[in-house]
């Protein structure tokens, strides 16, 4: 409940809901997790993924990719992987590679069934 003003008039306090102030964050900020993920196959070891962030940044954020991709093929998993190949990063989404050690078959489907964690700054 406490406003900063410039100047020596007070206004009446800005109250905004819980998810205006979120979105308005999330702008410069978001932390986000890849969970049971559809992908396909571009290469015999490379998974195309993208994923859209909750809100548009205000810019071209930084993005690191984190943690450890496991990679569903088939019925069975497959690999485990952390190698990742940036490859569209823009204020909407982000498009990354998983490499894996799997041989996999160009075209099919896959699922990346959890592990991938994507933090997106675009901060002033």
């Amino acid at each position: 409940g406490v406003q900063l003003e410039v100047g020596d008039t007070a206004t009446s306090f800005d109250y905004r809901p819980y998810g205006t102030e979120l979105s308005l964050c999330q702008r410069y900020y978001e932390k986000l997790g890849v969970v049971n993920q559809i992908s396909y196959v571009q290469g015999t070891t490379i998974a195309f993924l993208g994923q859209g962030y909750q809100t548009t940044k205000r810019t071209t954020p930084t993005v690191i990719l984190s943690g450890t991709a496991n990679v569903v093929y088939g019925n069975s998993l497959t690999t485990s992987s952390s190698t990742y190949g940036m490859d569209v990063s823009n204020n909407i989404r982000v498009g990354f590679y998983v490499l894996t050690s799997a041989v996999l078959t160009v075209g099919n489907a896959l699922r990346v069934q959890s592990g991938i964690i994507i933090s997106a700054s675009a901060e002033l």
